[in-house]
């Protein structure tokens, strides 16, 4: 098929049934127009058609209008807008379960606002008690170190860090460091 702007009408409707068929547009480019991908829809576009619904429309056609596919005949409905009517929870939230969940989420509204202000206030990071609050750390953030550990008390540390996932075990270490210097410093 060669592109022709005086047939436009046919080439537009031809497009629009073989991309109701499953064709992809840069085969249809390819195949039909034997051009490279791409070229066809950027002619199309600077005609003032625009692809909806894998589509081809004209602007004018469309504007202020929602365009629905009816598959069974390959044509396009063009529908007039709907009068717009107040949203309300079914229209957000579309099925029985994500309602359920976000119906849940509202009755709790409050206790959740209570964590995430005491949260926020906290200076750490905490988890059932455990408190992360070092002190902030000026130029190079990381410091590496050997130590040897009794294996015992490591294969426990690794456990509780494996339970504690929310904190690095550089953390852990700091922080257990870092009480255990406090407890012990004026004794």
């Amino acid at each position: 098929m060669k592109w022709d702007i005086k047939e436009l009408d046919s080439i537009v409707q031809f497009i629009n049934l073989e991309l109701s068929k499953g064709r992809a547009m840069t085969d249809i480019e390819k195949e039909e127009f034997d051009v490279n991908s791409r070229v066809i829809h950027k002619r199309l576009e600077r005609q003032k058609y625009k692809r909806i619904n894998n589509q081809y429309i004209l602007k004018e056609d469309y504007v202020g209008q929602t365009v629905r596919h009816d598959v069974s005949q390959h044509n396009l409905i063009i529908e007039k807008p709907k009068k717009k009517k107040e949203m309300t929870l079914a229209d957000v939230v579309s099925v029985t379960d994500n309602k359920t969940k976000l119906v849940s989420l509202l009755d709790n509204y409050d206790k959740i606002m209570d964590l995430i202000s005491k949260r926020e206030s906290n200076s750490g990071s905490h988890n059932d008690g455990l408190v992360i609050s070092l002190p902030n750390e000026e130029g190079k953030k990381d410091f590496r170190v050997t130590v040897r550990v009794n294996k015992k008390v490591m294969d426990r540390f690794n456990s509780f860090a494996e339970n504690n996932k929310m904190f690095t075990k550089k953390e852990l270490i700091s922080q257990a460091l870092l009480e255990f210097i406090e407890k012990y410093e004026n004794n």
